[in-house]
């Protein structure tokens, strides 16, 4: 069986639910963080500020030893995020991973290392980190992207078949519309 390269089950704090974390891998969580990406008018940033990156970096216990985050970590975190995004994004479709995305990665890595002396990384560096470690430890075959929202997720299925980010909501919205096209005699 695939498993993340983290054992811990998220904890949702503040506005984060359950239902935001069903990606199975710190990185494709990250990518997650913005809903609804297939159609941009409703897509709403859930990073939208400090407290809101805080929280999710609780709830994913990534926190452990970070100061505390202010704009500058937002801006640089949503940078990783579209970098994680387009890399794993490419992947889910059987595509190599875009050089830039890699590079964006690897600098944003290194930065985060090299400046912080024995103090812990910027959540930035260490979620770059984090997701250069995935591309090279997840097999490529496990990683998905939802067809209906575009959220990326590590396919842990015994039959590798994991087709929706998660069933109880995207998963159940589509065979619902697909009942109702086969019912009025469309094609499905």
């Amino acid at each position: 069986m695939v498993t993340s390269l983290t054992a811990k089950t998220p904890v949702p704090t503040g506005r984060w639910r359950a239902e935001n974390f069903v990606a199975g891998d710190p990185a494709l969580e990250l990518a997650n963080t913005i809903s609804n990406r297939r159609d941009p008018e409703l897509a709403e940033d859930r990073i939208a500020d400090p407290r809101d990156l805080a929280d999710w970096a609780r709830s994913l216990s990534l926190d452990a030893g970070a100061a505390p985050a202010d704009r500058a970590d937002v801006r640089r975190v949503r940078a990783v995020r579209e970098a994680v995004h387009d890399a794993f994004a490419a992947i889910a479709v059987g595509r190599e991973p875009p050089r830039a995305a890699v590079a964006a990665l690897l600098r944003a890595a290194a930065e985060g290392f090299e400046s912080c002396g024995a103090a812990p990384p910027r959540l930035h560096a260490a979620l770059a980190w984090r997701a250069i470690t995935a591309l090279a430890a997840l097999s490529r075959d496990r990683v998905g992207a939802c067809p209906a929202c575009g959220w990326l997720f590590l396919d842990t299925s015994k039959s590798g078949r994991r087709r929706w980010c998660a069933m109880a909501t995207c998963g159940t919205a589509e065979k619902v519309r697909a009942f109702r096209r086969r019912a009025a005699g469309a094609a499905p």
